[in-house]
């Protein structure tokens, strides 16, 4: 996996997304200054999400492939580490004025660059939540 994601590629989610289903393609872009943030558009002007890599919003996170996510990403099925493998998973992020943002840690979105292919995929038994707060590196965010 490159050291940062891919910017401005195009993915294809074959099952798309809960909820939008017909949608299944997103362009996968970074914004300058805003790193770690990733964007990820519909390029019809469809609905638009913004993220992280996972392993920023959650050191040492592991993911579980079954045989069904991995077969539907051209990738091995198994659990992996979130950081240095051949995918890139992102965690989708919740902004509610007033309060801090939240990552979704229980359904990331995992992207394989080399088959440009995308879902997100349930980590079904984890122990992850789709709420988990996201606090600032560093000091003032408790690290």
């Amino acid at each position: 996996m490159p050291d940062s994601p891919p910017s401005g590629e195009l993915f294809y989610f074959p099952g798309g997304l809960p909820g939008f289903e017909d949608q299944r393609e997103f362009r996968l872009s970074r914004r300058e200054g805003l790193d770690p943030l990733l964007f990820l558009d519909a390029p019809d002007g469809g609905p638009s999400f913004i993220g992280a890599p996972v392993d920023v919003v959650s050191p040492g996170y592991r993911l579980a492939l079954d045989e069904t996510a991995a077969g539907e990403l051209a990738l091995e099925a198994g659990v992996f580490p979130a950081a240095g493998g051949a995918f890139l998973a992102v965690v989708l992020l919740t902004f509610v004025p007033g309060e801090p943002p939240t990552a979704n840690l229980l359904g990331p979105l995992v992207l394989n660059p080399e088959a440009r292919l995308g879902a997100q995929v349930i980590q079904l038994d984890s122990g992850y939540g789709v709420a988990h707060p996201v606090r600032p590196a560093g000091p003032a965010g408790g690290e």
